[in-house]
């Protein structure tokens, strides 16, 4: 006898009926105040308050998430709250739920992947994922890099140096932490060129903070006309 699946009209129904008053409300002229709107706040209401959504095939309630996050939680409808506590309430597992997250990554808007994605990532503990994605976006501000250097410090020094190096080159902002890894760590394997090499850059590059870079070394502050 084969084995009996959830019944999965409720689900379809429901977003259905979500659905039509979209339709509605996508032929008015401006969103604003709908009575529609607030028909579908009460409608996701009822479906997380019923608990019933947990019972639906995982296939459907993914595919159901791919919807919402493809079309920006539906923001465009007034609608992005309802649709964040439904999609925070698809995934009932921590394999769902990383799977949700890859969704928003693969497919939302990068404040999407801010606010929903990296929490679930951190709830998890996979840090790794969101170092990942962190390092796919690096461009031109420091923070980011340091973050990046700050995991691989320790686990692959060399992983960790090479960000360092292509942040150095890259970042257009303050960059006084990067040149201080890179000092350190010039400082640490004994290469004495590359230490004159960095500090004669901390002199003459304006986004770096030379006094903080000198004081956190605890070298004395060279007396010099700053021709800068």
């Amino acid at each position: 006898m084969a084995e009996q699946k959830p019944d999965s009209d409720w689900l379809v129904d429901k977003w259905k009926e979500i659905t039509d008053l979209m339709i509605i409300l996508s032929g008015e002229p401006y969103i604003d105040d709908q009575l529609e709107i607030q028909e579908i706040w009460d409608l996701v209401a009822d479906m997380l308050k019923s608990g019933k959504l947990k019972d639906e095939p995982w296939e459907l309630r993914r595919a159901l998430a791919e919807i919402i996050i493809h079309h920006d939680l539906f923001d465009n409808f007034g609608c992005y709250d309802p649709m964040k506590d439904l999609l925070k309430a698809i995934p009932q597992s921590d394999e769902e739920k990383e799977a949700v997250a890859d969704l928003i990554i693969d497919n939302g808007y990068p404040y999407l992947i801010e606010k929903l994605a990296l929490p679930i990532f951190r709830e998890l503990g996979r840090e790794d994922r969101i170092i990942a994605f962190v390092e796919s976006t690096l461009k031109y501000e420091e923070k980011p890099y340091l973050q990046v250097i700050e995991y691989y410090r320790d686990r692959d020094p060399q992983k960790a140096l090479q960000v360092a190096e292509e942040g150095f080159s890259r970042v257009k902002d303050n960059q006084t932490e990067l040149i201080l890894f890179l000092l350190q760590d010039a400082i640490a394997r004994g290469d004495e060129e590359k230490k004159q090499k960095l500090l004669k850059s901390a002199h003459l590059r304006r986004r770096i903070d030379e006094k903080k870079v000198y004081e956190t070394l605890g070298l004395p502050f060279p007396e010099r006309k700053d021709f800068r």
